[in-house]
């Protein structure tokens, strides 16, 4: 009755934290963060750039440019696209929790969905990082810091899987910056400018980044040294630029990243023997 009682809080906890960022979508005519992507402009990223305000793109070129064919949809068909996308990547994360607690799971989700931030995305590629590193340069080419999460290689002493993850990060950032190597110019002297800005949420104020990447780093080497996958979406949160209310649902990675590695620790069991 107890673990009823809870799943059902966070159901409704969910229903009415979504109810409030439908409300917030609808009055701003939906113009979010799905939005900024939409209107990001691969020849004007970073001018006249403002921290929170609307439409100002911080990520690297290099994440513009992979989505720039999205951004020439329509709006209303980039916003219903982005919201299926969101959806179908909630409903991937969902795939190992039980019946019990994947209305609480998907409610959780839900509000991240409207939101339309990268979030889910980020868990994804998370999870399809445990067997092909190269996905962190999806993080590390949008959000940056939460890349603080690769210390589970360290941890692991897995030399080869970090290398790949930096090396296929970097190839992608060659590739960009021949393209468009002003904007590259403009990004970094972006994140200078603002690299010690506590952000435009109190929570960020309250925690700063720099602090919160050390405990980050730490987790991610210890849960790779002791075989604990959920650690690299806690590390991800930990690491993450700003806190928000919708950032904390990296952690959706956790039950599909640990029944990952779980399969791949087996995996390797099954050779040896």
């Amino acid at each position: 009755m107890r673990l009823r009682a809870v799943r059902d809080g966070i159901v409704l906890a969910g229903i009415l934290i979504s109810a409030f960022l439908v409300l917030q979508e609808v009055s701003r005519g939906w113009a979010g963060d799905p939005h900024l992507y939409w209107a990001t402009s691969l020849e004007e990223m970073f001018d006249e750039w403002v921290l929170g305000s609307k439409d100002s793109y911080a990520y690297s070129p290099a994440w513009g440019q992979a989505f720039y064919p999205l951004t020439q949809l329509p709006w209303p068909v980039f916003r219903v696209l982005w919201l299926m996308l969101g959806l179908a990547a909630a409903l991937w994360l969902s795939v190992p929790v039980s019946r019990f607690w994947k209305p609480a799971f998907l409610a959780v989700c839900a509000f991240e969905v409207i939101a339309g931030n990268i979030v889910l995305l980020m868990a994804v590629a998370s999870v399809i990082a445990l067997r092909h590193p190269a996905a962190w340069a999806f993080m590390l080419l949008s959000k940056i810091t939460p890349g603080v999460a690769l210390g589970w290689y360290v941890g692991r002493r897995d030399w080869r899987s970090l290398a790949i993850a930096i090396g296929a990060t970097a190839a992608v950032a060659l590739v960009s910056f021949v393209l468009v190597p002003d904007s590259w110019f403009a990004w970094i002297e972006v994140l200078l400018e603002n690299r010690d800005s506590p952000g435009v949420s109190a929570a960020s104020a309250y925690l700063p980044v720099w602090p919160r990447l050390v405990v980050a780093g730490l987790l991610a080497v210890w849960g790779g040294y002791t075989g604990r996958a959920w650690t690299i979406p806690v590390a991800m949160l930990l690491g993450t630029p700003h806190i928000w209310l919708q950032g904390f649902v990296i952690l959706a990675a956790i039950p599909r990243i640990e029944q990952a590695f779980r399969q791949s620790h087996d995996q390797r069991l099954s050779l040896i023997h």
